[in-house]
């Protein structure tokens, strides 16, 4: 990872409670997007100056050991700002 100050993404209840990371540490995650139903985020990784987009499924980052996993969407290094489209 070539990003000295990586970002990671988390979600939390409204009341400020249940802090979770939903996006992998070791990775530079960045512009995270809610899906239309709010059960998804889509977000970028950033590696150097690659970036490539990434799906992970909100609903189950409250019972997943570790987060829930993500699936790789693209494999340009040339996507950038995702957002969900209707």
């Amino acid at each position: 990872m070539g990003d000295r100050y990586a970002s990671q993404v988390y979600s939390l209840w409204s009341d400020g409670s249940g802090l979770v990371a939903v996006t992998p540490a070791e990775q530079a995650s960045y512009a995270p997007a809610w899906s239309p139903d709010g059960q998804s985020l889509v977000y970028m990784v950033m590696d150097g100056e690659a970036a490539d987009l990434y799906t992970v499924q909100i609903a189950g980052a409250y019972s997943t050991p570790g987060g829930p996993p993500s699936v790789r969407l693209t494999n340009t290094g040339q996507e950038r700002h995702p957002r969900w489209q209707p």
